[in-house]
């Protein structure tokens, strides 16, 4: 059973609170066709964020007709945002989170004017009871690589993308981006505490279009985890290293001077400070990305390997030897069938389709995790930001792996508004020195997280949790990247819109301690385990054990052991492996 609510109510809704956004945050008036874009963000939201609307509908219009004798939607907006304001001191109605989301989508929107080519056109006809030998559901980069592998070898192959191929923005993530290539528009969320935002991708390349393509090899230490846990021999892969460029030298003038800020900061600490790869490659106006579409997709078309866009599976089955997939496109809903499936919608939405699908056990949840940040704002003395998007660095502080690693997030003006939202004093100081600020992160792997089905909600709800002892981590991570931006240079730090002008390790636990910590992650890994081992859910290859049909999970569901480090390199270590090992099998 689905949540039933009225588009119309929310529509209303949303355009309301926009114009109160726009007139009290952004000091303009809202257009139609802005409020429209708003909305048309907010509908690819995750449905709990939808809900809470919806109730928030409800409440507001309750208080209203109490106060005023009219609906919350034609009262004054000084007279909306005033009740906003005041229901915000009772904590556990959260409305400041109603205002925060709408703002952080108005200014997407404000900054998304970047044109984005989109395709829609798949390169393969398919129809109802269709039979392809190999199918690939998911085209990231585990996804790519597996189907890229298959085609080499000659073999039938089918990739499935519910997402569409679209053209690789000149800038960091404009706002129209989100609205096209990410999940959810990026507005998902698990339910926690401390509070945890998270994002991933879907569109044609996966993770691959939206990520800075940071590439970790895999280290020993890792190896050894997953060797000494699964029984694995996992053997790097020269393949990918042609794809790899050093950014070094290649970046804009204010990259250059915070790469230079950062490197006298890990001078002056003695931190170890690492240049890590990325999937770029240099051109003559600068650098563009080494996505997954201009690699190995590029690669898999030329060989005439098939790809339908659009198309969500909604469930998979066992047919005999065979798998049976249920496909839909709008009102379209077709079966076909496959010899091999491979798995690739990556973690946890890989989970959640084979628990649906009732190919595993709902209890199973082989330690999902995501890498949680914890961000902080840095104001320098040299400019090192700019009018454009810019990119991040790609120096990283390793000196505390494997606890936590510092690093650059990406800081147009846009991410730094959102970031000081509700706090006016940093906000208006974030307009007028945006060009000398940057976001930087420590980022951890910790914590818990079960997936759990709620009644009347379509998608399983992330739910994570944090001990004493990883909630000490965080603080200890954040004080020594506060210590360390002040040591590069620092004027000031903004934690949690409160303003850091010297190191003092009580007041930074004070901040912590009476502020809401806000995490986020990109990452999302593990949640079903691989190898010899009893306990694990796939065999040494992926394959699904227990069932006599060939599905195999080969994408970040594998990762179940703490990595840390950005996870394209080794997600795509792992999935060629395991491919290469496939295709020798079946030879």
């Amino acid at each position: 059973m689905k949540v039933r609510y009225s588009t119309t109510i929310l529509k209303k809704f949303v355009s309301k609170i926009s114009s109160i956004v726009f007139e009290n945050f952004l000091n303009k008036t809202a257009s139609t066709r802005e409020k429209k874009l708003i909305f048309l963000h907010f509908l690819k939201a995750q449905q709990i964020i939808h809900i809470f609307f919806f109730i928030y509908f409800y409440i507001l219009n309750l208080i209203s007709i109490c106060l005023f004798f009219k609906l919350f939607s034609n009262i004054e907006n000084k007279k909306c945002y005033r009740i906003l304001t005041y229901l915000d001191k009772f904590k556990f109605l959260r409305s400041n989170k109603i205002l925060e989301l709408i703002h952080a989508i108005s200014l997407l929107v404000l900054e998304g004017n970047e044109k984005i080519q989109i395709e829609k056109k798949s390169n393969f006809l398919i129809k109802d009871n269709d039979y392809i030998e190999n199918i690939v559901i998911g085209s990231g980069p585990s996804g790519s690589i597996t189907a890229l592998e298959l085609k080499k070898n000659k073999l039938n192959t089918l990739i499935i993308e519910q997402g569409y191929k679209y053209s690789l923005p000149k800038t960091k993530h404009p706002g129209n981006e989100f609205l096209y290539k990410w999940k959810f528009s990026g507005l998902s969320g698990a339910i926690a505490n401390p509070e945890l935002q998270y994002a991933s991708a879907e569109c044609y390349g996966g993770g691959s279009e939206i990520n800075s393509g940071l590439y970790h090899e895999i280290d020993n230490r890792f190896i050894e985890e997953i060797s000494k846990k699964n029984g694995l021999k996992i053997k790097t892969d020269s393949q990918f290293l042609s794809q790899i460029t050093n950014f070094d030298k290649i970046e804009k003038k204010p990259l250059i001077q915070l790469r230079d800020y950062f490197e006298e900061g890990a001078k002056k600490m003695n931190y170890k400070n690492e240049d890590i790869k990325r999937f770029i490659k240099k051109e003559e106006v600068g650098i563009s990305k080494n996505s997954m579409t201009q690699t190995f997709l590029k690669q898999y078309e030329k060989l005439q390997g098939k790809f339908i866009l659009g198309y969500k599976v909604t469930s998979i089955s066992e047919d005999k030897n065979n798998c049976k997939i249920i496909l839909q496109k709008r009102n379209e809903k077709i079966s076909i069938y496959c010899k091999n499936l491979f798995v690739c919608c990556g973690a946890p939405y890989t989970l959640n389709l084979l628990k649906k699908s009732k190919i595993i056990n709902q209890s199973i949840n082989d330690n999902f995790h995501f890498h949680p940040m914890l961000k902080v704002i840095a104001k320098f003395p040299k400019k090192v930001n700019d009018i454009e998007s810019l990119d991040v660095i790609n120096s990283q502080i390793t000196e505390f792996y494997p606890d936590f690693i510092f690093g650059n997030a990406a800081s147009g003006k846009k991410f730094l508004k959102i970031a000081t939202f509700g706090d006016q004093e940093a906000y208006q100081d974030v307009e007028k020195n945006f060009e000398f600020m940057s976001i930087f992160h420590s980022t951890f792997s910790i914590g818990k997280c079960k997936l759990k089905k709620i009644p009347l909600i379509n998608e399983p709800l992330a739910f994570h949790y944090l001990d004493k002892k990883e909630v000490l981590k965080i603080k200890d991570g954040i004080k020594k990247l506060i210590n360390f931006l002040l040591t590069c240079g620092a004027e000031y730090i903004y934690l949690l819109n409160e303003k850091i002008t010297e190191y003092n390790e009580i007041r930074i636990e004070k901040i912590l301690s009476k502020n809401k910590i806000n995490l986020s992650a990109v990452h999302l890994l593990g949640g079903l385990s691989f190898g010899e081992n009893k306990g694990c859910t796939l065999d040494i290859n992926g394959k699904i054990k227990n069932i006599s049909s060939n599905i195999f999970v080969n994408d970040s569901s594998l990762i179940t052991e703490n990595l840390l480090k950005n996870p394209q390199g080794v997600i795509l270590t792992i999935a060629k492996n395991n491919i290469d090992n496939f295709i020798k099998l079946n030879k």
